[in-house]
């Protein structure tokens, strides 16, 4: 095991990144590990220790600002996200200008149209919340930036056509599944989607990214377009699909990964899918390292390091597509069950099934919903996914009444948890590729 995490030293890196944003107090002490395993020519220990000591740095350097107070606020503040929607506002994370910055999370009618870095006069009463929400009744646009307000009102746009092409209630589908905001679907919907474990479909994803970034690299073949042209304009594409997602982590992630494995080939070097996930990884973290204490950020990393290394480990084997279908459901449940445990007391033992049964019909959804806003032909894009969207709403419907295991956090030692992957990071990396299951 510890060869194969040599010969990725961003991992290994990415390792020593962890345990410093974890642990900052002591995090200065890895310069002795630096030094040390750089003086005996052991550069994995100088690597991590390099990692812990640049993590103590970010989050002295990266540290958030406290959140706003309860009571009557009367601000100047800078928009910080794309909008996202929940019961019926339009919410962004904000900044206050003032001497002393405190940050929230702005909720406003959806006919005001904010966007990132815009700056604005806000009036409102904020919450006692951990997150400083703040309800406004005035907001007064100072300035704002010409081009994130276009890709917003690009945004609004879009899910106001994909509304009136598909109607409220499949629209809602359309617009979870195409543009991530599951806020249009009920309450019973949403749940049942958690039950059944496949709510991470109608949110920001992996999956989506490979779908866009999939298809129009096929056109692009198909039409005969240069391999560099292909990596730019696909690279162009995800980065406006970020800017519509809001740039979740997940999009990003995937999105930083589909670019460094794409173009590894102008530089002549072949592409490691994990070197790539711990590539995206760490620019994610440079920017938001409290991140890593978040449940989306971990289990979108560890899903997603799990796939990569079940499929690099087994790249040699010839594999039905059927099989590595199943087989992918199978590793992502294994990965994101334990987590799902530790965060939300429960594991869902459907999720493969439903995950098979649902994923190829809502990546065709997500697609058709983008088509279905072509002029003049988007009606006959929207026929074609009347009979996929009436599918996951039956299925979602009966699998999320299959049983599930509730688990309680305080009953399970936190060491379990790290014993468990652990055993798993040394199944992926370990054992002698080639060895049979059972021998």
């Amino acid at each position: 095991m510890f060869n194969e995490l040599r010969r990725r030293p961003l991992f290994v890196f990415f390792i020593g990144l962890l345990v410093g944003i974890s642990f900052p107090a002591v995090s200065w002490l890895s310069c002795v590990g630096v030094g040390a395993g750089w003086t005996v020519r052991r550069y994995w220990i100088a690597t991590v220790s390099l990692g812990i000591f640049v993590g103590g740095l970010l989050v002295g350097w990266r540290t958030p600002a406290p959140p706003i107070s309860a009571g009557e606020v009367h601000e100047r503040v800078e928009i910080r996200s794309f909008p996202d929607y929940q019961k019926g506002k339009a919410v962004y994370a904000f900044r206050t200008l003032g001497a002393e910055a405190r940050t929230g999370v702005l909720r406003v009618d959806p006919s005001v149209v904010l966007s990132p870095f815009a700056v604005a006069d806000v009036q409102g009463m904020a919450a006692a919340t951990k997150s400083g929400s703040l309800t406004t009744d005035q907001v007064r646009v100072v300035s704002r930036w010409a081009v994130f307000d276009s890709l917003v009102q690009l945004q609004k746009r879009a899910i106001a056509g994909v509304n009136d092409a598909f109607g409220v209630e499949d629209g809602a589908w359309v617009t979870a599944l195409t543009f991530n905001f599951p806020s249009d679907l009920s309450a019973d919907e949403k749940s049942d989607l958690r039950y059944n474990g496949t709510f991470h479909m109608v949110s920001a994803s992996g999956v989506h990214v490979f779908v866009l970034a999939a298809a129009l690299q096929f056109l692009l073949v198909g039409l005969g377009v240069r391999r560099a042209w292909q990596v730019g304009l696909v690279t162009t594409l995800l980065m406006i699909y970020c800017c519509l997602t809001g740039f979740h982590a997940p999009t990003v992630r995937a999105s930083l990964m589909w670019l460094v494995g794409s173009s590894a080939y102008l530089f002549r070097r072949s592409s490691d899918g994990l070197s790539s996930l711990c590539l995206a990884a760490l620019v994610w973290l440079f920017f938001v390292p409290s991140d890593i204490f978040t449940a989306g950020f971990q289990l979108s990393f560890l899903v997603s390091g799990f796939l990569l290394m079940y499929f690099d480990r087994h790249r040699a084997e010839p594999m039905p597509k059927l099989r590595s279908v199943v087989m992918a459901s199978l590793v992502a449940t294994v990965a994101a069950e334990p987590l799902c445990a530790w965060w939300f007391g429960r594991i869902v033992f459907v999720g493969v099934l439903s995950n098979l049964l649902i994923e190829f019909p809502s990546s065709a959804v997500m697609v058709l919903g983008y088509l279905s806003l072509i002029p003049f032909v988007g009606r006959l894009f929207a026929l074609v996914a009347y009979p996929l969207i009436w599918w996951i709403k039956l299925v979602t419907l009966y699998t999320a009444q299959a049983p599930c295991l509730l688990v309680y956090r305080h009953a399970v030692s936190p060491w379990a948890y790290l014993a468990y992957y652990a055993f798993w990071l040394w199944y992926f990396l370990g054992r002698p590729v080639g060895v049979k299951e059972f021998e």
